[in-house]
């Protein structure tokens, strides 16, 4: 049982990220309306998508726990309060009298390390979420029923940081593709959807390379 929880913390990320792959692909075909897959909503697949960001980070506390009461020392962090000198986030620093009584510094650590990732993409991905919304209201984007709840699973897909290199790509591909539609004289609609349903997946593989690239990571990383 030891070796099983310690291969699935060790490995999290991993299996995530084929999870990951597997919505991305199942978020695409449903675009072009693939055999069943048209009759499964939008709706649906954001529930989905935002269980499992809620729930990541839950399982791998629970984990952290169950590892962390295989040895001594680690018991001790278990019930250890957080200490003094450490420093809270100024949104957090009204929990510190909680978090400086017993277990307070797992609190502490499964937060730092697990949910703040979470809380962040939740609350960027509502924030551009209205974006669209009033996007949608004043230009002319020809949204269908259920485009931005799409491109909204795509953001809860990619999660954070990846939201943040997803954006970017989809529009300079969107303007490239125009330039070229230009010196070709056509006049082909490209779908901000199709974009972000298809760019989707190869963010969920490349979002951490890309950023180290840049030197970007550490200060997106949370």
């Amino acid at each position: 049982m030891c070796f099983m929880f310690t291969f699935l913390i060790n490995n999290a990320n991993i299996i995530m990220i084929f999870v990951w792959e597997f919505i991305a692909i199942f978020a695409l075909l449903r675009y072009f309306e693939f055999s069943f897959l048209k009759k499964i909503s939008w709706n649906i697949l954001i529930f989905i998508a935002t269980t499992l960001n809620i729930l990541y980070p839950i399982l791998l506390s629970w984990g952290q726990y169950i590892v962390w009461t295989y040895t001594e020392i680690t018991r001790v962090l278990l019930v250890s309060p957080l200490a003094p000198n450490v420093p809270l986030p100024w949104f957090a620093s009204y929990l510190r009298p909680y978090l400086e009584q017993p277990h307070g510094y797992f609190v502490f650590y499964i937060f730092n390390h697990f949910f703040l990732t979470t809380i962040v993409l939740l609350l960027v991905v509502v924030f551009l979420f209205i974006l669209l919304l009033i996007w949608s209201a004043y230009k002319p984007l020809n949204f269908k029923k259920g485009d931005i709840f799409a491109i909204v699973l795509s953001f809860l897909i990619v999660g954070w940081p990846g939201v943040i290199v997803l954006i970017p790509i989809v529009f300079l591909l969107l303007i490239l593709l125009s330039l070229i539609n230009k010196i070709r004289r056509k006049e082909n609609n490209i779908s901000l959807v199709f974009m972000f349903l298809f760019i989707t997946p190869f963010v969920v593989l490349l979002t951490i390379p890309l950023l180290n690239i840049f030197n970007l990571y550490t200060l997106v990383k949370i």
